[in-house]
C-alpha cells in the first residue's frame, strides 16, 4: 500500500526551496509518494530518495525519482547535505490495517522512530 501525502507533506514541500541550494545533496528518508523528494529536485541536481516500502520506490522510480529500498540509514553509504523527512508519529493502532502501519507507526508509543533516526544520522 502506497500512503497518499496529507497536509503536513504539503506544509514541509513548501519550504524545502529555503534549504537547498544547487549544489545540495538532498536525501528523502521515507519517501513515500516521493513528494519532497521531486520538489528538491526543482533546486538541486542530486536527490536521493529512501523508504522501506518497495512500492514506495517502485512509485518513486516510476515517476523518475532516483529511489532505492533502505531502512531508514541502512542502505545509505553517502553523506548528505540536507535529510528530508516526514517521519511516521502515531502510537501503535492494534486496529490500524498492518499495511498503512509503515506510513503512520512511529513505534508503539510513536516517538521510536524519530529516535531511532536521531541516533542513526550523523
Amino acid at each position: 500500500m502506497l500512503y497518499e501525502s496529507q497536509e503536513d507533506s504539503y506544509l514541509l514541500k513548501k519550504h524545502i526551496k529555503e534549504h537547498i541550494t544547487s549544489t545540495s545533496k538532498v536525501l528523502n528518508l521515507g519517501t513515500g509518494t516521493g513528494i519532497l523528494a521531486k520538489e528538491a529536485m526543482r533546486y538541486s541536481p542530486y536527490v536521493l530518495a529512501v523508504d522501506i516500502n518497495p512500492e514506495a520506490v517502485d512509485h518513486c522510480m516510476k515517476n523518475n525519482i532516483p529511489a532505492q529500498v533502505s531502512d531508514l540509514f541502512s542502505h545509505v553509504s553517502e553523506s548528505f547535505d540536507l535529510i528530508l523527512c516526514n517521519p511516521p508519529y502515531l502510537p501503535l493502532d492494534e486496529n490500524e490495517p498492518e499495511d498503512s502501519r509503515l506510513a503512520t507507526t512511529g513505534g508503539k508509543e510513536g516517538y521510536e522512530f524519530i529516535e531511532r533516526f536521531l541516533q542513526e544520522a550523523k
